[in-house]
């Protein structure tokens, strides 16, 4: 199976040490796509998606493999 995916993200980011923390949030698209390959009740997955935040000008990209079984 072949699989894209659109939609909207919000992402918050906290950052702490002693006597300090930090907060920052952004929200925007996210877009991406991946592939399942299934054999009997067992498949892998992998997995691709781009996390656009524009306001603080870098993207997050993630990529994944997971196994999955079925019960």
């Amino acid at each position: 199976n072949v699989f894209s995916r659109g939609g909207y993200h919000h992402t918050r980011l906290t950052g702490r040490a002693e006597d300090f923390r930090q907060t920052r949030s952004a929200d925007n698209a996210a877009f991406g796509g991946g592939a399942s390959y299934h054999w009997g009740r067992n498949s892998v997955r992998v997995e691709y998606t781009v996390y656009n935040i524009t306001s603080e000008h870098y993207d997050q990209r993630v990529a994944a493999v997971s196994f999955a079984r079925n019960f």
